[in-house]
């Protein structure tokens, strides 16, 4: 019997000025420390998932069930903070808020509340 053999690299990476594509041909399978900052990656990431017609393979409620969230919201909120950081993965999971903006805001009520305790 003919053992049946894939033509098709197990990993393929494209990369162009928009984007960085990786495509799997494999079963796959990892394990990382449960950190928060990992939880967050391995939400977006699966999330990021696309099947070969290019939907998603993971819906927010899928993978809410995943992690045992009682709601898909809290998939959802990760999702968009990822979004809000241009879909950067570092600045996603290490993101600090710079409030340093805030700083005139903050004085202008100061000086217009000075006789609040």
């Amino acid at each position: 019997m003919k053992k049946k053999t894939s033509r098709k690299p197990a990993v393929e990476v494209s990369v162009n000025k928009e984007a960085i594509e990786v495509s799997l041909n494999i079963p796959a399978r990892f394990s990382i420390p449960r950190t928060k900052a990992n939880i967050k990656f391995i939400i977006v990431f699966l999330r990021l998932l696309l099947g070969r017609d290019g939907s998603r393979l993971c819906t927010f409620i899928d993978i809410a069930k995943m992690f045992g969230y009682a709601d898909r919201r809290n998939v959802n909120n990760y999702w968009r903070e990822f979004e809000q950081q241009n879909y950067d993965i570092l600045g996603f999971l290490s993101r600090k808020v710079d409030l340093v903006e805030c700083i005139p805001l903050i004085e202008d009520f100061v000086a217009k509340n000075m006789i609040l305790p």
